[in-house]
């Protein structure tokens, strides 16, 4: 029932709101092509479509904010993986 009535909502805020909803779709597909670079383990240009994203004034600030953390996800896979190569270990000592 609950899940009708959130489909039933959302449904009409699409239709009353088209820019919202396309804004969604925008936001969707910017996620997707983060969600891709991090599993081929890109992780920099993942951070950089990330932080691309979250710096596009025609998004909503929640979705700017989502964007933004998927950046600082990227970045820490970043900085993991460079943690991680023996060339930066050896830059260390």
């Amino acid at each position: 029932m609950h899940h009708r009535t959130l489909i039933v909502v959302a449904a009409l805020v699409g239709v009353l709101t088209p820019g919202l909803a396309r804004a969604g779709e925008k936001l969707a597909d910017l996620v997707a092509q983060v969600g891709t670079l991090r599993a081929a383990k890109d992780y920099a240009s993942a951070a950089t479509l990330a932080a691309e994203g979250a710096a596009r004034e025609d998004l909503t600030d929640a979705a700017r904010v989502v964007l933004g953390g998927l950046r600082v996800r990227a970045s820490r896979c970043l900085i993991r993986q460079a943690a991680r190569s023996p060339s930066c270990a050896a830059s260390r000592r």
